[in-house]
């Protein structure tokens, strides 16, 4: 068989297309192809382990995160960044979106900076992890001043 009728069982429209075309189309489909494999990972996600946040980032999340926990708001925070995590990258677009109303409350840089950091995976289990440690850091402060429980390695503690 030569021509089109060696290709025409490797391609079904052989009949209206040149050879040529037919080989192009096999290879671009073939599962071993480059192609193939940039597809595999086209949408893939790197892992959360990977975010390491800047010194700018995490100077700014710690002022938020004080702020929250001042104000008693850790929880809705919390609830918020949880319902938040799949969408991520819609939530960054809405910051972005509404940079122009928050430049008349606050800084617009710390704006820029909270849609970059939540762009990135694992942000959000980072944001979540310091929240939860400025909580903690300022329930056991809050305990230890009002007397009610003594400090945590004290003799009286670590008696059986």
């Amino acid at each position: 068989m030569t021509g089109r009728q060696g290709l025409s069982h490797r391609c079904s429209f052989a009949f209206i297309s040149p050879p040529w075309y037919c080989d192009v189309v096999v290879r671009f489909l073939e599962p071993a192809s480059w192609r193939m494999q940039w597809l595999k990972h086209a949408f893939a996600i790197s892992p959360a382990a990977a975010f390491t946040p800047t010194q700018a980032e995490h100077e700014l999340v710690a002022r938020l995160c004080v702020e929250l926990v001042r104000r008693n708001l850790t929880l809705p925070a919390s609830i918020l960044l949880e319902s938040f995590r799949p969408l991520s990258g819609i939530a960054t677009q809405a910051v972005i979106f509404s940079t122009p109303w928050f430049a008349t409350v606050t800084d617009t840089a710390g704006l820029q900076t909270i849609a970059r950091l939540l762009e990135r995976p694992g942000a959000v289990d980072w944001l979540l992890e310091q929240l939860q440690n400025v909580d903690d850091a300022s329930t056991v402060t809050a305990v230890r001043m009002s007397g009610d429980a003594p400090p945590p390695h004290s003799p009286t503690t670590l008696t059986h």
